[in-house]
């Protein structure tokens, strides 16, 4: 009875998939490899290159790292990744472990040292690919903008050269989905509830229900119930906040939030007090920067990478540190 709880409940997930659109572009011009951890465990990562690779020495690296399922949001990101490819920019998106087409066990929670030691290697293994120059950079919305202040702020890789994140936060108890504020929100987040299905179901396009990793998937607690147990403030919140150490986070950093979104507190506290070159926006947006005024992120990252990966003494430097949009 078990294990038809287990596939009815996992083919219910699929069918959520398929029933919320979930798409592949097949024009898109990614390469999916994997990447070695040091206890056998393969990460998936979806690789995006700029036209003439043959005659470059490698690009820059845009870094995208978290659990949502790179198969699925394909159609996504070709539109966004190639406005960097165009720019002349690699495109790396990688299934945190035991996520989407990765290999092995879902990590425990959110943000754990089991994802920062995994990152380490990805960075170290995107910096040694011919067509990488050395220079990351990472970037991303909500998840991969938390994570990546946290790993600019903890591993430090050498090849990280700045972030642009919106959507973040730097206190993980109070301005985090779970208890903003102080007060519970996650028992009924559509985010919380979500990622019960999505850590629990195999990766596509195949969606094998009877492998040994998906029932493996199955049998890892969600992450709510570990929320659940850690209703007040203390060490687990503590962990993967940079505040009230800013001091740790020191490569260039952009900032972005919205007025209409729990993720802005962070904008104006790490201007203030983290060393790191920085800039920030604040705007009338929610969480998915709507309803306007619409910014084009993909110019201003453009513009940020520009300077940190490539050199380019663009003047985005000194310009005015923040920008509000009433």
């Amino acid at each position: 009875m078990r294990l038809i709880a287990k596939k009815v409940a996992l083919a219910i997930a699929l069918a959520l998939v398929v029933a919320c659109g979930a798409s592949e572009d097949d024009a898109a011009p990614y390469t999916e490899v994997w990447i070695p951890m040091p206890d056998g465990v393969r990460l998936a990562a979806d690789i995006y290159l700029p036209n003439g690779v043959a005659d470059s020495d490698g690009f820059p690296v845009l870094l995208e790292y978290l659990p949502y399922r790179k198969d699925e949001s394909r159609s996504r990101n070709y539109s966004l990744y190639s406005y960097f490819m165009d720019a002349g920019y690699a495109v790396a998106r990688v299934d945190i472990r035991g996520t989407g087409n990765s290999e092995g066990r879902v990590i425990p929670y959110e943000y754990s040292d089991i994802e920062l030691d995994d990152g380490e290697v990805v960075f170290d293994w995107l910096s040694k690919q011919p067509w990488c120059n050395g220079n990351i950079g990472m970037h991303g919305v909500s998840y991969s903008a938390i994570n990546s202040v946290w790993v600019a702020a903890t591993i430090k890789p050498p090849a990280l050269k700045a972030i642009f994140v919106r959507a973040g936060h730097d206190a993980r108890y109070t301005d985090d989905i779970h208890f903003p504020g102080g007060a519970m929100l996650m028992v009924d987040n559509s985010w919380a509830i979500g990622m019960v299905k999505d850590n629990a179901m195999p990766g596509a396009p195949d969606f094998p229900l009877h492998s040994k990793a998906s029932m493996d998937r199955w049998d890892t607690p969600p992450w709510l119930m570990r929320f659940l147990r850690h209703q007040r403030y203390g060490p687990y919140w503590e962990r993967a906040s940079l505040a009230p150490h800013y001091e740790r986070l020191e490569v260039p950093t952009f900032l972005a939030g919205g007025y209409l979104d729990i993720y802005q507190n962070f904008v104006p506290r790490i201007m203030r007090y983290s060393p790191a070159i920085s800039r920030g926006v604040l705007g009338p947006w929610h969480h998915g920067v709507v309803p306007g005024p619409q910014m084009n992120w993909g110019a201003m990252q453009v513009r940020w990478f520009d300077r940190w990966l490539k050199g380019i003494d663009n003047g985005i430097d000194r310009e005015p540190r923040a920008s509000f949009f009433m």
